[in-house]
């Protein structure tokens, strides 16, 4: 097996790998690029490019003096290995090259003969990345890596290196349209704005994308197998638009709508003589997220101001957000919500309960409440704000219920591609980055619905408000039984004072 011909009859590997004119370009470009994705479409024989595209990255080792290299051939669980890669190698791999065989070393691989370098391919599977820690590959390729969060890309990139190779590969097919790991494959490859402990990636970034045009093995039936798709599918696979979610939390988002802003407006001061909110979900590995919203005397919401930190303690969160009230010009004794676990007392390793998170958050000044616990309830509040307000009868018309300033970029990037879960279709599916979403959700879900007057000032703290609104609900309900009660007796004779 050669690079090149060097005789008549010899063949070369990109002869034999047989690459249709884009799985070249994708070649070429993981020539260059140490992260490359080649994606974006269905059909264009991205699963074909990754598994020879490993081998070939393998053979060049061989031929730079380097021995016996690993790389990692990657799926989301062992049953589409199997299907999607280990069937297709088993086929296609020519049988002088190398086999697919278990090893007490290598587990289930693809080992190349000696002759050849004897590098080796190893099969694996996704179900838990934890377990590859410690493991050493001189390239790692993921089929589908849309359908793995963004940890098990932290976690192979931890895999990355071998002795003699300066930079090595990281290799990645993705579709648009369904995957927990949309949001930041979209964020990282797509939009190139990826948060900010993986921007300095960005120089060895690169995405090819790949149409089912680009494969002319392709038959028709495929083709029709695409456009008959529903219209978000077909859109998704067929025209490559990432801005398509299957199982959207929330299709009601639009940045733009009729040509001007929708939920997205640009950024500008803080609007005055408003009331305002703090919605802060805590983290310190994950991210934690904070807002400052503002609420117009016509209950609509405006998201002004972001903070997306993660490894900070908990005082400097604080710090941080008084820093943010403090420069927004807002009256410091701004409500600040945030989930009800951060008032939890934990239960430490001596064996004693610490103080809750919160409680270093008063201490600093903050007034904390708690939001309370229900998913649905906040999903719900959340599609409330983001519709048209402008549709009801008797409300200001051009703008919806929420808004988010320009600089609220982690708000903007993750709300849209959130999906619900499939086990509790009501709810979001929590193992997405969901962490600006629950910020801005503290908040609304403390909000009443909209004001029954347009030119109502919201004073109260709206769990004040809440509870006034309930109270008032009883003594009503409680008036109607008594005139209902007092009606019958009437009916019966049974009338007098009462």
């Amino acid at each position: 097996m050669t690079a090149t011909a060097t005789k008549p009859g010899d063949v070369t590997f990109d002869q034999l790998a047989n690459w249709t004119p884009r799985q070249w370009e994708a070649v070429l470009t993981a020539d260059q690029y140490q992260f490359t994705l080649f994606g974006g479409f269905r059909g264009p024989g991205k699963s074909y490019w990754l598994r020879w595209a490993l081998l070939r990255e393998l053979l060049k080792l061989d031929g730079q003096g380097i021995k016996g290299a690993r790389a990692g051939l990657f799926c989301e669980s062992y049953e589409v290995l199997r299907d999607r890669q280990i069937g297709p190698i088993e086929r296609e791999f020519p049988r002088d090259l190398g086999e697919v065989k278990q090893s007490a070393i290598h587990g289930l691989a693809f080992h190349i003969k000696a002759k050849f370098g004897g590098g080796v391919l190893a099969l694996r599977n996704l179900d838990d990345p934890q377990k590859y820690i410690g493991a050493e590959f001189c390239a790692v390729g993921v089929d589908q890596i849309e359908k793995n969060p963004i940890e098990v890309f932290d976690a192979l990139r931890g895999n990355l290196r071998w002795p003699g190779v300066e930079k090595p590969l990281f290799m990645a097919t993705a579709n648009p349209g369904v995957g927990i790991g949309l949001p930041w494959v979209k964020a990282l490859w797509v939009d190139r704005e990826p948060e900010d402990r993986l921007r300095a990636l960005l120089p060895e970034v690169a995405l090819v994308p790949g149409r089912p045009g680009d494969n002319p093995h392709l038959p028709q039936s495929y083709w029709e197998m695409l456009k008959t798709q529903p219209e978000h599918i077909r859109r998704a696979w067929l025209e490559g638009d990432w801005s398509v979610i299957e199982g959207a939390a929330f299709p009601e988002w639009q940045g733009r709508k009729d040509g001007g802003p929708w939920h997205i407006i640009p950024t500008g001061v803080v609007p005055g003589g408003q009331t305002y909110y703090v919605g802060a979900d805590w983290g310190f590995s994950d991210p934690c997220a904070i807002h400052l919203l503002t609420l117009a005397h016509d209950g609509r919401v405006m998201v002004c101001r972001e903070i997306y930190v993660t490894q900070r303690r908990t005082s400097e969160l604080g710090e941080l957000i008084l820093r943010m009230i403090w420069e927004a010009q807002v009256p410091q004794n701004t409500f600040v919500y945030v989930g009800f676990d951060v008032f939890n007392r934990r239960l430490n390793g001596r064996g004693e309960y610490d103080e809750p998170i919160v409680q270093t958050w008063q201490q600093q000044g903050l007034q904390c409440v708690s939001s309370g616990r229900d998913p649905m309830f906040r999903a719900s509040k959340m599609r409330e704000y983001l519709s048209d307000w402008g549709a009801d009868e008797g409300w200001p018309k051009g703008r919806p219920g929420l808004q988010v300033m320009e600089c609220c970029r982690n708000l903007i990037r993750t709300l849209p591609l959130l999906q619900l879960d499939k086990n509790k279709p009501e709810q979001v599916n929590t193992e997405m980055e969901d962490h600006c979403y629950d910020s801005v959700g503290h908040v609304l879900t403390s909000m009443p619905g909209r004001p029954e007057k347009r030119d109502e000032i919201l004073d109260m703290p709206p769990r004040a408000q809440i509870m006034e609104r309930a109270m008032q609900a009883r003594r009503e309900a409680a008036e109607n039984q008594r005139d209902m009660v007092h009606g019958i007796d009437e009916a019966r004779g049974w009338g007098g004072e009462k």
